[in-house]
């Protein structure tokens, strides 16, 4: 049997009111080889019998029912079920348009990973464009996400699956946000060819949905971007460490603004052995305005005041 080019991974918890509207988008797309991966993260609700109608009609779909773990682990679970040589992640709450692949497709050949713009739904029917910034080289691409320039998300990327395989990447359960940010570091800093189309606005990324991560935000969530930067620091060549610093002295800044010093250095404490914390001389060098460098040296102080360092 012909393996197929794409294998599209949906992890599912709880989504029987959206699914449909998803699933419906991938399996009309114009480009038919694919497969789609309906992985049940241990559902509540009505969506495994949703993933299980779908697969009894369109023999294209595989459902796969594990236990819930979080998106990260039915994410996983699907890279490694994955038979096609192309890889493709959609959230269970959001859809694309019919061309989707049929606009991406072209660029397997020379390159090894595909991003494509997308459309964000916000509350009200407000509904906001999100060019995604062009980059010719994996360099270019991934000074772009360590500086946060780019969209962050994995979803709606074309990328060949031997990058996740040959180099043992999968996404982290330990963390609860920015997992998607980890991974893309990780597979674009091994990758050697990238291709961008900016203005390809296929994804439709339903942000009024509540329960979408982005709207429950938290002094803990917001600390795991903290957390990334020391964590990828093994994956990330050297002439980009200065990019990496100044991400990181500004995750801590925005920290400090959102739940102040005082609750900032609490849960920091609490996670002291996974963070990378910073030193007057980071701050003075970093490639901030005196405004930014004033606000991390204040925090800086405090830290020193707490004997965190």
């Amino acid at each position: 049997m012909k393996r197929p080019l794409v294998s599209i991974i949906i992890p599912v918890y709880n989504a029987e009111a959206h699914l449909p509207r998803c699933v419906d988008s991938i399996l009309g797309q114009t480009f038919g080889d694919f497969e789609l991966l309906l992985v049940n993260d241990g559902s509540s609700d009505g969506s495994l019998e949703v993933c299980q109608r779908y697969a009894a009609v369109d023999g294209r779909v595989r459902v796969l029912d594990k236990a819930n773990g979080g998106v990260s682990s039915a994410r996983n679970m699907g890279i490694e079920s994955a038979v096609a040589e192309w890889v493709m992640f959609v959230d269970a709450d959001d859809w694309v348009e019919t061309n989707m692949l049929e606009l991406a497709v072209p660029y397997v050949d020379s390159c090894d990973i595909v991003r494509l713009a997308w459309v964000a739904h916000h509350a009200n029917d407000v509904v906001v464009k999100k060019r995604v910034m062009n980059a010719e080289s994996p360099r270019q691409l991934l000074k772009q996400l360590l500086r946060r320039r780019t969209k962050l998300a994995i979803w709606g990327t074309l990328i060949r699956r031997e990058l996740f395989m040959l180099h043992n990447i999968r996404f982290d359960l330990s963390y609860d946000y920015a997992e998607d940010w980890l991974a893309l570091l990780r597979i674009v800093a091994r990758s050697k060819s990238v291709k961008t189309l900016p203005e390809a606005y296929v994804y439709h990324y339903d942000m009024a949905n509540m329960s979408s991560c982005i709207n429950n935000m938290s002094v803990a969530k917001m600390a795991c971007n903290v957390r990334l930067c020391h964590d990828v620091k093994g994956d990330i060549p050297r002439e980009f460490r200065a990019d990496l610093r100044d991400t990181r002295l500004e995750l801590y800044r925005l920290l400090v603004a959102a739940y102040g010093c005082e609750e900032v250095c609490r849960h920091i404490a609490s996670i002291r052995h996974k963070v990378d914390l910073f030193t007057l001389w980071e701050v003075l060098v970093a490639n901030f305005g005196w405004r930014k460098k004033r606000e991390l040296l204040a925090f800086w102080r405090y830290i020193k005041k707490q004997k965190l360092n």
